[in-house]
């Protein structure tokens, strides 16, 4: 509790976010009350940015996130694929679906699957040559013998392999690109040629807020943040018969901050005898962040010590 001049009548007016607690001696204390956001926690992820590469280019596998502490191992499903520690590799064109999990800890956790496309290396040709020589034989008559140099006979060489046709133009479609953090947001795309698989992945050299991710399997890829900020993303959509692999443009999502319960300062009585302390106290608000209390409007004396009110 705390006071303000005597115990004769006080006033006490409510705004908005404040709370007026006045003494009939004059003084009067205003009350500001804030929150701040409370982060979420980030689960288990498989981090890498870009998530293709070509058959028999090895992709270094990374995470992020997690609440256990230890050490983590990788597995991976899909015809081709192989995995040896961190390295992921692919010995024929392949879509591998890759998750990670900790060792160790008293609660083990794996990440959601995240695809990885190896697409065919384009394959050079060379010609070949077939030079052929001919040699005249020899008149009957002691004449000096005559040789015709032969002329080289060049014959073209046949394409070895047809080159892989380009795929219609790939979009993400997803529309709002906006939304609140902490929500996710179902990735689509239009276009695209043939039946391969369609894969998403947070984009290379963009400046992604942390807290960005990508999850799902495919077709049922979303997109989440665990704090406001921008979350670029890029499609892929793999290579499958004479399709070449297609890759969209980068589109940027935009996540908000969400706003809290209504916070009001919830002390009873708001009037109280000179001298005495006051404890502060709220209710509404969301979330776990701590309140912290400040004075708004006072008269000289009117100090807050952690939730403990006084006046002078």
């Amino acid at each position: 509790m705390f006071g303000l001049g005597s115990s004769s009548a006080r006033t006490v007016r409510r705004l908005s976010g404040l709370a007026l607690l006045a003494a009939a001696s004059g003084a009067a204390c205003v009350l500001l009350v804030t929150s701040p956001a409370t982060a979420v926690e980030a689960p288990l992820t498989l981090s890498n940015m870009v998530a293709a590469s070509s058959v028999g280019t090895p992709i270094t596998l990374t995470t992020a996130g997690g609440s256990v502490a230890g050490a983590v191992s990788f597995a991976v499903t899909g015809t081709g694929c192989s995995v040896s520690g961190a390295t992921l590799t692919a010995d024929q064109p392949a879509t591998c679906l890759v998750t990670a999990s900790t060792v160790g800890g008293e609660a083990p956790e794996t990440s959601e699957a995240k695809a990885f496309t190896f697409a065919r290396a384009p394959e050079a040709t060379s010609a070949v040559y077939s030079p052929e020589t001919s040699r005249s034989k020899p008149q009957a008559k002691p004449a000096k013998p005559q040789v015709k140099p032969a002329k080289p006979q060049v014959k073209p060489a046949k394409p070895q392999v047809k080159p892989a046709k380009a795929q219609s133009a790939l979009t993400i479609s997803t529309s709002p690109t906006t939304g609140p953090a902490g929500t996710a947001v179902t990735l689509t795309t239009t276009g695209g040629s043939g039946g391969g698989v369609v894969t998403y992945a947070l984009t290379a050299g963009t400046a992604n807020t942390a807290g960005c991710s990508v999850s799902g399997t495919t077709p049922n890829f979303s997109l989440n943040s665990t704090q406001p900020g921008n979350c670029a993303v890029t499609a892929t959509k793999a290579a499958q018969g004479t399709w070449d692999l297609a890759t969209s443009a980068s589109v940027t999502f935009t996540f908000t901050a969400v706003s809290q319960a209504t916070l009001t300062i919830s002390t009873s009585p708001t009037t109280v005898p000179g001298g005495t302390a006051v404890t502060l106290a709220t209710s509404g608000g969301s979330g776990s962040g701590d309140v912290s209390y400040a004075v708004t409007s006072n008269t000289a004396g009117c100090s807050v010590s952690v939730t403990t009110l006084t006046t002078t």
